[in-house]
């Protein structure tokens, strides 16, 4: 963002005043016109519309000049979350809200770069082990220099295992409950677009062969719709909603017997549940 606006004109003096103004203004959760008048208020700047182009198409949003280009509240939104100024707040009347993480998390308190990096580690690897520094690095989209260096700090937390053929590491305190871990029965899972279990490794051929991959892992980043079996992907899947149902469409990758089917089908159910449809009808493609 600093050398954007250097490039524009601007200096980080000019962009570090305006995320002070908007850190100021969220004393409770305002939506971002609401930041905007805050911010014209504060530091009795104009309001200017500014060009962007979010997903779906051209856009005008609000703003403030520095240099050469407007500074949009979306802009300050992702600086201030990034410097720990600001978080997502309850919607709104007015759509999405930001709010002060300091007045909206009970016992909230700051901690030093490296212990909250170390926190993160040791939370990816509870929910994503076994994964390797590098699967990490790719999550968290924290620097490959910072994230060995934290990896180094817990390393004696840490066991490594084989992946397949491969080494990997999973939290120490971790071992042994993995190793009791024990599955009643088959599990099918229709996962959603961009769902967290398909995004959490650099290396992927444990859930989805090679052939599939870029079925499930799309250009500009989508992550499609999946049908998991027993933690592989299986196929794809999507729906509409017709008559107070959800017709569920799925393309296998490869064939299903009657009881994966039959579990898909529960599946569809729960998903039309949570969806608030009457019930699902679910139809099976030829596997591609």
């Amino acid at each position: 963002m600093s050398a954007w606006l250097r490039r524009t004109g601007g200096a980080d003096a000019d962009l570090n005043r305006l995320v002070d103004a908007f850190s100021a203004a969220l004393a409770r959760p305002q939506a971002r016109a609401a930041i905007a008048e805050r911010i014209r208020d504060g530091l009795g700047v104009p309001i200017e519309d500014g060009g962007s182009r979010g997903w779906g198409g051209p856009a005008n949003v609000k703003g403030f000049r520095v240099g050469r280009s407007v500074v949009t509240v979306a802009d300050l939104a992702f600086v201030s979350s990034y410097r720990g100024l600001s978080v997502f707040g309850p919607d709104g009347a007015d759509g999405g809200t930001f709010v002060r993480p300091d007045v909206w998390i009970r016992g909230w308190k700051d901690t030093t770069v490296e212990a909250a990096e170390e926190d993160l580690l040791r939370r990816y690897l509870r929910a994503f082990g076994p994964a390797t520094v590098h699967d990490f690095n790719m999550w968290s989209i924290v620097t490959v220099a910072r994230c060995k260096e934290a990896w180094s700090r817990i390393a004696k937390d840490l066991r490594p295992v084989d992946l397949a053929g491969r080494p990997a590491w999973i939290l120490r305190e971790d071992l042994a409950s993995l190793r009791r871990a024990r599955l009643p029965r088959r599990t099918v899972r229709l996962l959603p677009y961009f769902d967290s279990f398909l995004m959490g490794h650099k290396e992927r051929g444990h859930l989805v062969d090679s052939v599939h991959y870029k079925r499930i892992y799309r250009p500009a980043g989508w992550v499609y719709p999946a049908v998991l079996v027993d933690g592989h992907v299986a196929g794809e899947w999507s729906y509409d909603r017709k008559n107070h149902r959800l017709q569920v469409r799925v393309r296998p990758y490869e064939p299903l017997d009657d009881e994966a089917k039959d579990l898909v089908r529960d599946e569809a159910a729960d998903v039309a549940r949570f969806l608030g449809a009457s019930g699902a009808r679910v139809s099976f493609a030829r596997p591609c």
